[in-house]
């Protein structure tokens, strides 16, 4: 970004082509490939785009000759934090900077220009101001929060270094490596914690002569109660507005299972299975993850006379130790999603699978990719940094080897929900039904993953042999 008094420096790099390394993400789908990794990579590299967070400001010397490289900088550093102007955008932007540069010609106090941004989503928010402040080159500090996705990591980088070169604050081969090194660390230190962790990227340019980066990077983990906590503030009904999916409606009513049996719900938001089961007369378990959840699954319960008993809990921990054949249903929803292994799918079966009853239902939300296609390790971690892991036909067979249970089915659940959901229930929630697309993790119209229900029952006997048929 060009700062000179004289001939303003082009946007691009020195040798004519763009150094913007987030172009290529901008490339259509190719429609007749829609399994090739590359094509995948790229619709992962555009929704990694849309959820990366960002703010900072970057202030300019007011120089009626670097008007047009300016804001073609800007443009371009826009673009590195994932955010792309149209051309009506670009000439707001023009207008709004040519506006502050032509008033400094005329006031004294006006001698640069600040442009303060932020952006959650796909949107960008930026303020175009005057300022006092007298300074003879580009001058910022920003945060840009990264998705925990540890194969990325050298893409990550090197927006970055762009970014700070385009900023005239190039990175020397050693501060280069620093970063990188920093960036590896954290974002395999988010990937291991838990879904969702994040890195977050702050930096701030250091005062001439040195052009330097000042840059820290760490993990952030916001973890289930805050974020439950902000969702019912925003939705005080939240709970109350989740009806419980067709197909376990389904199998509950045409099963033989006993109508006031005792129920088991594991996961997060329990009460969108825990609430309509108590209503039925059955007896219920909840154990959520969040908090705020169970606390308001209490006073639901208490409000309608269900017989619910609601407890923070973790399944997968040790301590929590559930009485032998006590339930004829298991739910596990949004839980499994969450975990980072088949040996972990294994360990949650091991653990559920006692508790059942013989003859017991279960059923356990999983993703499950399409068939023919084989996650490579970009797409699992991008899946589990949004809740998403993804498990194959293979790997749910290996997790059930030798257990007492046989499959019903796998079960698409969007698909099953479009074709059997009764008129009269609620509509599915537009974020839910992006989530379970598997749109959040692959920006395209038909994702190779998809959230499916794997349902069954468990046996006297462990079964040697399991085959996972599709619904």
């Amino acid at each position: 970004m060009s700062s000179s008094s004289s001939s303003p420096s082009s946007p691009l790099g020195s040798d004519g082509r763009s150094t913007d390394p987030s172009r290529e993400s901008r490339l259509p789908l190719d429609p007749l490939d829609p399994r090739d990794p590359k094509v995948l990579h790229l619709a992962i590299s555009r929704q990694v785009d849309r959820d990366l967070g960002v703010r900072g400001q970057i202030a300019l010397p007011c120089n009626p000759a670097a008007i047009d490289a300016n804001v073609n900088g800007l443009v371009r550093a826009f673009r590195l934090l994932g955010r792309i102007f149209s051309e009506a955008e670009v000439a707001t932007l023009k207008q709004q900077v040519a506006e502050v540069v032509t008033e400094s010609e005329t006031e004294l106090s006006v001698n640069s220009l600040a442009i303060a941004y932020s952006a959650e989503g796909a949107g960008l928010r930026y303020r175009v101001a005057k300022s006092s402040a007298a300074i003879d080159t580009v001058a910022f500090r920003g945060a840009i929060t990264l998705p925990a996705i540890p194969s990325l990591r050298d893409g990550f980088c090197q927006r970055l270094l762009t970014l700070f070169a385009l900023l005239d604050r190039p990175a020397s081969e050693k501060e280069a490596q620093i970063l990188r090194q920093l960036l590896d660390r954290e974002l395999k230190r988010a990937y291991e914690s838990t879904p969702h962790a994040r890195v977050t990227i702050r930096y701030e340019s250091t005062s001439p002569p040195e052009k330097r980066v000042a840059c820290n990077v760490e993990a952030t983990v916001i973890g289930l109660t805050p974020r439950a906590e902000s969702l019912l503030e925003q939705k005080p009904d939240y709970l109350e507005s989740l009806a419980p999916h067709t197909k376990i409606t389904e199998l509950l009513a045409v099963g033989d299972l006993p109508p006031d049996g005792e129920a088991l719900v594991v996961g997060i938001a329990t009460a969108q299975y825990a609430l309509p089961l108590a209503a039925d007369g059955w007896e219920v378990t909840a154990l959520d993850l969040a908090a705020p959840f169970v606390d308001r699954l209490d006073e639901l319960a208490l409000a309608c006379g269900g017989n619910v008993t609601a407890l923070h809990s973790n399944l997968l921990q040790p301590e929590v130790i559930l009485k032998p054949e006590i339930c004829n249903v298991a739910i596990v929803h949004n839980f499994a999603t969450r975990m980072q292994s088949t040996l972990i799918l294994r360990e949650l079966l091991i653990k559920l699978l006692p508790a059942l009853q013989p003859n017991g239902f279960g059923a356990i939300e999983l993703f499950v990719p399409a068939n023919g296609y084989e996650p490579d390790t970009i797409a699992r971690e991008a899946a589990r940094a949004s809740g998403s892991t993804i498990f194959t036909r293979q790997e749910i067979a290996t997790a059930c080897q030798g257990l007492p249970l046989t499959a019903i089915e796998l079960t698409h659940h969007l698909a099953y929900e479009v074709q059997h959901r009764p008129e009269s229930a609620p509509p599915l929630e537009s974020s839910y039904v992006f989530w379970a697309s598997g749109r959040q993790v692959f920006a395209m119209e038909t994702p190779p993953i998809a959230l499916h229900w794997l349902t069954f029952r468990r046996t006297d006997e462990p079964m040697p042999t399991l085959v996972i048929p599709e619904a």
